[in-house]
C-alpha cells in the first residue's frame, strides 16, 4: 500500500502526517520557523528526508496566495518572508518527491488537518496527483 507525507505549514506549527489512502500511520507537529525562509526550508527538508524512504508522494497546505501550477507562493500569510517564493522548485532540489501545494484558506487539506478526514485526502491529493500524471 502506498504511503504519503502530508504537511500543513501554519504560522505557529507545521503539522504532518504519514498516511495511506485510509489510515493515518503517524502524525505530529514541529514549530514553524518565523525568522527566515532558509530555516523554514531546512525544517521542511528534514521532515521530508526523514519520511522520504517510506512515502510515494508529498502534499502541502500553505498560507497565502499560491500559484499551484507553478508552485509559487505569491504571499505567505503570516510568513511574510515567503513573498513570490518558488517553494516547489526549492524543495525539488532536495527530494525526488514532486510536491503538491494548495493554499490553506481554500484547501481541503486544511479541513483534513482539522479532522484528519481520509475522504479529504483522497479528493485533494490522490485525485490531483492522478491528473498531473
Amino acid at each position: 500500500m502506498d504511503h504519503y507525507l502530508v504537511l500543513d505549514i501554519g504560522g505557529s506549527h507545521i503539522k504532518y502526517a504519514v498516511m495511506s489512502e485510509d489510515t493515518i500511520l503517524e502524525k505530529g507537529e514541529v514549530v514553524t520557523p518565523l525568522d527566515n525562509v532558509e530555516h523554514l526550508i531546512e525544517t521542511l527538508v528534514a521532515l521530508i528526508k526523514h519520511y522520504e524512504p517510506r512515502v510515494k508522494g508529498l502534499a502541502m497546505s500553505v498560507p497565502g496566495r499560491i500559484n499551484t501550477k507553478e508552485g509559487i507562493m505569491h504571499t505567505g500569510g503570516y510568513l511574510g518572508y515567503m513573498h513570490d517564493y518558488p517553494l516547489v522548485a526549492e524543495l525539488s532540489k532536495y527530494t525526488s518527491l514532486i510536491p503538491f501545494i494548495e493554499p490553506f484558506q481554500s484547501s481541503a487539506l486544511a479541513a483534513h488537518f482539522a479532522s484528519f478526514s481520509m475522504v479529504t485526502f483522497r479528493e485533494v491529493y490522490l485525485e490531483s496527483s492522478a491528473t498531473k500524471g
